[in-house]
């Protein structure tokens, strides 16, 4: 009897005693409501990453995705909620306002907040708890004056930004780089999300007569006020900032209005990138969803691109451990990713890579 239970230890595989241990990594994101098409390129990312990291690591990752609907409040509630029953090193967010909401709580408990859609300068804090793949509000702002007055020569300008953390903060930093030399913000006017009329907004900008129209917004408050802009004739050069290039349908919302403008990108478009690794994870993503990227998918990028590197600091220095595991993210100078190279500055934050891409023939193409 001894020998046959002997002769079974050996034969059977180790797997059976000795499990690969979860870490569970809370996603909170907008599943539904005006952002949820950047939310899913989020969690496309999120599951391709996923699906590579447990094919070959010693740990499983398992994501407990929360809708936020991009509020404050529901994204606390969420958190609160999956933290008196559960334990984690890190969460993914998206989001200015859910990111800044959450930032004093992961703190507190000592959770890796990794934010990937998350420009609002108010984030910036050193050496804590919160980290983000996005670009700045402050980087952006700097790269779209650069553009305005050295590359369209317009010193006369009205913005047009949401009212929200995102399109404060953009709106704010611009104001402070562009209103130098004689630079003049003729208009700016705020719109509410989720509205569908910005036709008196679009006339006192007509009015104001500016060179060029900065447009801080999301894909369908966006895509309506630049067909409603086109059906008052409002001509004006636009450029518009990285969130509102987040819809797949972006283009056909727009109804033409779209032809023209210039967008602020945090990649080229996808499948025309230099990067190798961009071009790698297209056909990881290709084989493992049975359908190609969508060309406008650079969240999916980001949001690979945090979850790994998250994992490579996890499989350092274990998943309870969040205070080796945030030392190794500042530590992090040059990782090499799908969406360019990642540098974390002692704040947490990156130097992003920025890009113009235009519209023209009514598809995106790089400036």
């Amino acid at each position: 009897m001894k020998l046959l239970i002997t002769l079974v230890l050996l034969i059977l595989p180790s797997q059976i005693y000795a499990e690969a241990p979860k870490v569970k990594i809370p996603v909170l994101i907008p599943l539904t409501g005006n952002a949820s098409e950047q939310a899913i390129w989020i969690k496309q990312g999120l599951e391709l990453a996923t699906h590579q990291i447990n094919q070959s690591s010693d740990f499983q990752i398992e994501l407990l995705y929360q809708d936020t609907q991009l509020d404050p409040k529901t994204a606390i509630s969420a958190y609160r909620h999956l933290k008196s029953f559960d334990s984690f090193p890190a969460i993914i967010t998206m989001g200015s306002g859910v990111a800044m909401a959450l930032s004093p709580i992961v703190n507190q408990d000592q959770v890796i907040q990794m934010g990937v859609a998350t420009e609002t300068v108010d984030y910036t804090s050193p050496d804590d708890y919160n980290f983000r793949t996005s670009p700045t509000a402050e980087q952006v702002a700097g790269f779209a004056e650069n553009f305005i007055t050295n590359q369209l020569k317009a010193n006369k300008i009205a913005i047009i930004k949401i009212n929200n953390d995102y399109g404060i903060s953009s709106a704010n930093e611009l104001k402070k780089k562009f209103l130098r030399d004689g630079n003049l913000i003729v208009a700016e006017e705020v719109v509410q999300p989720g509205d569908s009329n910005f036709r008196s907004q679009l006339l006192k900008v007509k009015t104001s007569a500016p060179d060029l129209i900065y447009l801080i917004s999301y894909p369908n408050e966006g895509a309506l006020i630049l067909k409603q802009a086109k059906q008052l004739g409002l001509n004006t050069k636009i450029l518009a900032t990285t969130a509102i290039n987040g819809n797949e349908n972006f283009l056909e919302l727009a109804a033409g209005g779209a032809e023209g403008i210039s967008v602020i990108s945090m990649t080229p478009v996808i499948p025309n990138s230099p990067n190798p690794l961009t071009v790698k994870f297209i056909k990881d993503f290709e084989g493992f969803f049975k359908f190609p990227p969508s060309l406008q998918a650079f969240l999916a990028l980001k949001s690979y691109d945090a979850l790994m590197i998250l994992a490579n600091q996890i499989k350092t220095c274990g998943p309870k451990d969040t205070a080796c595991i945030k030392e190794k993210l500042f530590q992090v100078k040059s990782y090499q990713g799908s969406s360019g190279k990642i540098a974390f500055d002692h704040n947490g934050d990156v130097t992003s890579d920025l890009y113009i891409l235009t519209v023209k023939d009514g598809a995106f193409i790089l400036s």
